[in-house]
């Protein structure tokens, strides 16, 4: 993932006087880097460890009728670590639910965005196969380019500090093997 990250960072370099291509770039870097599953999955089994139960790598969660059900989308999962951190008292859940946009998520991967010069517009409901019935267009902005650079940003940190604290984890447990 870093090596995505970094290939990005250097095509942003070259489009940085290009408002629109810069917010494209991070668009997708932050869609990518909080979609990633593996960090997710991560930071589940800890929790679930933390509590004192077995970790499990299909991500489930419980339902409002209570039943487990298996997490689909990113949405689901940032919701169930939220659960998971606050009945432990940790802050990740809380840190992790507000980088989280599924507004930004969905429109961008969906396509369902149009771009000024310093923000940009959802078209979701412009379009001729929306599940919902059209509605007038909205020229206010769902996220403005600066605030789309600050959750780019914090999703950076967030996948760097990932790595980092994995992969010093991971070094332990590897000279504990020898």
């Amino acid at each position: 993932m870093l090596q995505f990250i970094e290939q990005f960072s250097a095509l942003q370099q070259q489009v940085a006087d290009d408002a629109r291509a810069t917010a494209r770039i991070q668009m997708l870097v932050y869609c990518h880097v909080m979609e990633s599953a593996f960090p997710l999955a991560v930071l589940r089994n800890l929790l679930l460890l933390l509590s004192g139960r077995p970790e499990d790598w299909v991500f489930h969660s419980l339902n409002k009728k209570g039943q487990t059900v298996v997490c689909e989308n990113p949405s689901q999962k940032v919701r169930e670590i939220k659960r998971l951190a606050d009945c432990q008292g940790v802050t990740i859940g809380s840190v992790l639910r507000r980088l989280w946009n599924d507004t930004l998520r969905h429109r961008f991967s969906h396509a369902y965005y149009a771009l000024t010069d310093s923000q940009v517009l959802s078209t979701r409901n412009l379009s001729p196969i929306a599940r919902e019935a059209p509605m007038k267009f909205s020229s206010d902005p769902f996220i403005t380019f600066d605030e789309l650079s600050l959750l780019y940003k914090a999703a950076l940190s967030f996948v760097s500090g990932f790595v980092s604290e994995y992969s010093r984890t991971s070094s332990l447990f590897q000279k504990q093997d020898r």
